[in-house]
């Protein structure tokens, strides 16, 4: 009934505690999944690791590492089914993940896009995830959902908590491969704007903190313009709501400090005076602020906030 894709990359450590925490949400629920991982060219022990485990996978090993963009689409062309959910290999789904999503799939059948409250655990192996309820207010969101998301702090479109219909690929096209940076960001921004979503807010996805993740970059190596801020940037025109112009001005900022607080990085690669003058008040000022502000004044703030945000999930 539900295919799983799995971007593999040198996550031994994690990747037979995601598979396990999938089939047994899936046996509580009763319902049928396939699980494809798609390896790409990891160099530590990931691909004996998902040999070594007892449940049926399929495992696709790619000869060259080609990043994450790359192994999702792979993967996609490679399902069974007519449903498709994503995962990060050191992420993992609650007990009862699978059946809100069947649940939420009953209740709305002709939607494509079903998405679902996600959880920031700590780096650990072992983490109890059986405790969590579904939350039977499902609701139909209508599109620019994503972005509302954005505006509002909250986390639900991640690479491990969207689920869509196969079909979706077909009209917004698959994951950008040219970029390793918030390239499934991108993807949610174009599904977001052609579709409505479905969204359980019950935290049943499981986003693992770990050092070496992708989202830890820090803009210190930044070659190009990240695609999240350049697809919003053009989402923005007369018919979209005001929560997409929102969106953008608050990923602008963020960017823009990212790159701002390492002094030898490019923050012109950021900023564009057709994109601050493109911002909502008050993130147009926010952001002259942060581009005429010393790299050492940011790189400080950034610390601070790393400290406080290590020590809410510790």
């Amino acid at each position: 009934m539900i295919s799983v894709v799995i971007p593999l990359f040198n996550k031994q450590k994690y990747v037979n505690f995601c598979i396990e925490s999938l089939y047994l949400s899936a046996t509580n629920a009763g319902v049928e999944i396939e699980v494809v991982i798609v390896d790409d060219f990891s160099t530590d022990g990931s691909v004996g690791q998902v040999l070594s485990s007892e449940r049926n996978v399929k495992l696709l090993q790619l000869n060259e590492n080609k990043g994450p963009s790359y192994a999702r689409n792979f993967g996609v062309k490679h399902t069974t089914f007519d449903f498709v959910y994503f995962i990060d290999a050191d992420d993992f789904v609650d007990l009862n993940f699978f059946s809100a999503l069947h649940l939420s799939l009953q209740l709305y059948p002709k939607e494509s896009v079903y998405v679902f409250g996600v959880k920031r655990v700590v780096d650990k192996i072992d983490y109890d995830h059986s405790s969590k309820t579904i939350n039977s207010n499902i609701k139909c969101k209508t599109a620019y959902e994503y972005h509302r998301t954005l505006c509002e702090g909250l986390l639900l479109f991640t690479a491990s908590s969207v689920c869509v219909r196969k079909d979706v690929f077909d009209e917004v096209g698959f994951f950008d491969e040219g970029s390793r940076y918030s390239e499934d960001a991108e993807f949610w921004a174009r599904l977001s704007a052609n579709y409505n979503s479905i969204v359980c807010t019950s935290k049943l996805c499981y986003y693992r903190a770990v050092n070496n993740s992708l989202s830890q970059v820090s803009f210190k190596k930044l070659e190009q313009k990240p695609i999240l801020l350049i697809r919003l940037f053009k989402q923005i025109n007369k018919s979209s709501p005001e929560e997409v112009r929102g969106a953008f001005s608050l990923m602008f900022l963020k960017y823009l400090f990212l790159v701002s607080k390492n002094k030898k990085s490019n923050k012109r690669l950021i900023w564009n005076l057709n994109y601050f003058n493109n911002c909502s008040f008050p993130y147009n000022l926010y952001s002259f602020l942060i581009y005429m502000c010393p790299p050492f004044v940011l790189a400080s703030i950034f610390s601070l906030f790393l400290k406080f945000k290590n020590w809410r999930f510790n």
